[in-house]
């Protein structure tokens, strides 16, 4: 109950004015400092109040300061509840640290823009590390409270999206894709699938078909497709199988003993229904899904393959040449592909930089350009090694974690604290700490 009181009020806060919004990331750096569990919520929250539409919130000037503050806290937090970081570090924060150290050291030593790659470098670092000590601590009581408010936190906005569906503001952003409560239709696609894949995945897990869990999965499923977002489409669509038929080999977990709901005949028959009674409809769900690849006319292509190239082909080939020219070094982390087309937001007193968003899809190629291959591959271990302990954990933290994985090959943001990455990194470290079992089902 402290949890919700206090998520209403630090909102409430942030859609009153932009001097309150202010005070709520103070309050929740504050919060932060409380225990584990409150550095989730808090992490959780700031990514709400940073990625909230602009036209149902009122902007917030300097707003990086509230976001720095408190990923300041969020990491104080996590060094405090975790004894100052003494004994043995768990593997997850332990590996996280030491690629977050080779990213810094990088960005001193190679990147184009060192500032600039330091400053986004010490960020990453100190919000995912944060997070997989955080989650590797919680008592399973406090871990199974955590995993209810993310997944409670998502279905409330998705349920405070709705009363936007038939209003100018819901599609502010590109008057075609729902963007819901959040300030871009591709980030609330991409957190719609992941909602998706959650439920799915917990409706499999079940030993029966709850109603909740199938209408969030379709209330969900229809957003993404309302967003416009192909990323989070493919992302759902691909993520769910891939957890399928990756289960077994990194896991050693047999589906069947994994998914109670797999070995009821009346699951296989509901499927199989609506498979029949699709049939008679196949030509308007072509349509319509010809209508999503293409978001509603905007974009003209006649193929996913065609869509991807028309939207990340340009982006693509700028890596690509990058990676051609300096494919030990890279560019550094965080530098747009072209630096000079950044635009640089610094702290009116020191000058200091403090933002510099770039457009970025395929996380292995964004890598490559940044960070040079070695470092590339060595991101690729990591990365996999966060694979193989959700894949050990379970059907649940694997399908989301491949789903928030599938997100970055056309959205690379989970590198990106200060947006919709801070929501993918809280999924990915989650899936990643969790031990067989504990999992909310």
């Amino acid at each position: 109950m402290k949890s919700i009181l206090f998520s209403l009020l630090v909102v409430s806060l942030r859609f009153f004015s932009g001097p309150t919004s202010l005070i709520a990331y103070l309050l929740i750096a504050i919060y932060s400092l409380g225990s584990r569990r409150q550095i989730i919520e808090s992490a959780f929250l700031c990514w709400f109040l940073t990625m909230v539409n602009a036209q149902v919130a009122p902007q917030v000037t300097n707003d990086f300061l509230g976001r720095y503050l408190v990923l300041l806290s969020i990491s104080l937090s996590a060094i405090v509840h975790s004894h100052g970081m003494q004994g043995r570090l768990r593997t997850t924060t332990a590996s996280t640290i030491a690629l977050g150290m080779v990213f810094t050291v990088h960005s001193f030593v190679f990147s184009e823009m060192p500032d600039i790659s330091t400053l986004k470098a010490l960020s990453w670092t100190l919000a995912m590390a944060s997070l997989c000590s955080a989650w590797s601590g919680l008592s399973p009581p406090d871990r199974k409270a955590s995993e209810q408010y993310v997944f409670w936190g998502l279905v409330a906005i998705a349920g405070a999206s709705i009363p936007l569906l038939g209003t100018t503001a819901g599609y502010s952003r590109n008057e075609t894709g729902f963007q819901g409560v959040i300030s871009h239709p591709q980030a609330f696609g991409a957190t719609m699938g992941v909602l998706a894949a959650w439920a799915c995945a917990r409706l499999l897990l079940a030993r029966r078909i709850d109603p909740k869990f199938l209408g969030i999965v379709f209330a969900s499923s229809a957003f993404v497709v309302l967003s416009e977002s192909r990323t989070a489409g493919l992302a759902v669509i691909l993520g769910l199988p891939l957890a399928f038929m990756t289960l077994k080999a990194l896991g050693r977990v047999s589906l069947i003993k994994e998914l109670p709901l797999l070995r009821k005949s009346y699951f296989w028959l509901t499927s199989g229904l609506v498979i029949v009674l699709a049939v008679p409809f196949l030509s308007s769900i072509s349509d319509f899904g010809g209508s999503f690849i293409r978001k509603s006319g905007r974009a003209d292509v006649n193929s996913v393959f065609e869509a991807y190239d028309n939207s990340r082909g340009q982006l693509i080939e700028a890596m690509v040449e990058n990676i051609a020219k300096y494919p030990l070094t890279g560019i550094g982390f965080g530098v747009a592909s072209d630096p000079s087309s950044m635009d640089v937001q610094r702290d009116p007193v020191f000058g200091l930089a403090v933002g510099a968003p770039t457009e970025k899809g395929v996380v292995p190629l964004m890598l490559a350009e940044e960070l040079g291959i070695p470092i590339a591959l060595l991101s690729g271990i990591w990365i996999f090694g966060f694979v193989r302990r959700a894949a050990n954990a379970g059907f649940v933290p694997l399908a989301l974690m491949l789903v928030a994985l599938l997100v970055n090959l056309g959205e690379a943001v989970m590198f990106s604290p200060g947006g919709q990455g801070l929501v993918i990194m809280l999924v990915l470290s989650m899936a990643a700490t969790t031990v067989r079992s504990k999992l909310v089902t």
